[in-house]
């Protein structure tokens, strides 16, 4: 399955690519939200993670993303 499939089939995914690149581009805007950025990242990796091993929910980390910008 592709990238592209995969991110149109799993909402939390394609949340997260949408969130991902917007956060990106803002960091590129504004150096001082690097560090934001990052921590940012970083947890919603470990959800995605989680999500992946079937700790998580699709819905549990689509809501996180939604509610963590």
């Amino acid at each position: 399955q592709s990238y592209t499939q995969r991110l149109k089939d799993n909402k939390a995914m394609g949340e997260y690519r949408k969130k991902y690149q917007k956060l990106f581009m803002q960091v590129k805007k504004d150096k001082n939200r690097a560090k934001e950025f990052e921590s940012w990242k970083k947890q919603a990796k470990e959800k995605i993670n989680g999500m992946k091993k079937g700790k998580l929910t699709e819905d549990e980390v689509y809501n996180w993303i939604i509610n963590n910008q």
